[in-house]
């Protein structure tokens, strides 16, 4: 596993990265499309925090219906209770998701309804050593609303809810219920 420096090289220099690679991937796909989820269309966004970077894609292959999924790579530092050094978790997770957007072509403001499923791998480190690797899986469903803002950018604002049931490498299990 890496170094927190390291990590946080990773993080300060992916961001740049990916983003140019979704610009691509955007750019090539926008030529066919007549109107933000119009057939052809595609929607790229990203969530970057201290811990974590999530890029996600999703494609229109019929108006109003995208179809893609999500990258997690995230990274929490933590001391728990009793112990003299801190522990780090790191995490790679996969979310394939479905996300129908309501509103026309001449919309502004799109709101929408996706659900996904996650698959997430886990790794904890302590003084140095990986104490425990465990698998989760479960879902995601969430309701927002997209702003268009110009002819090529929007922002976005989701309410969702998570559940992810993680097994361990020695066989301990743990539940994760969130809202996002």
């Amino acid at each position: 596993l890496m170094s927190r420096q390291q990590e946080v090289k990773v993080y300060r220099h992916a961001g740049p990265i990916v983003l140019a690679l979704v610009c691509h991937v955007a750019l090539a796909g926008a030529e066919e499309a007549s109107y933000a989820t119009g057939r052809g269309s595609v929607l790229l966004a990203a969530m970057v925090s201290s811990s974590q970077i999530s890029p996600s894609i999703r494609v229109f292959p019929v108006s109003s219906l995208g179809l893609g999924g999500g990258l997690g790579v995230s990274s929490r530092r933590y001391t728990a209770t009793g112990q003299d050094s801190a522990s780090t978790y790191s995490a790679l997770s996969l979310e394939p998701k479905a996300t129908f957007f309501f509103g026309g072509p001449r919309s502004r403001l799109l709101p929408y309804a996706d659900g996904g499923v996650t698959l997430s791998v886990g790794a904890q480190q302590y003084g140095g050593s990986v104490e425990n690797v465990s698998v989760g899986a479960g879902f995601r469903l969430g309701v927002g609303a997209c702003a268009l803002v110009g002819s090529s950018g929007a922002m976005m604002a989701e309410l969702g809810y998570a559940y992810t049931a993680y097994s361990s490498k020695s066989g301990e299990s743990q539940t994760y219920r969130s809202n996002t």
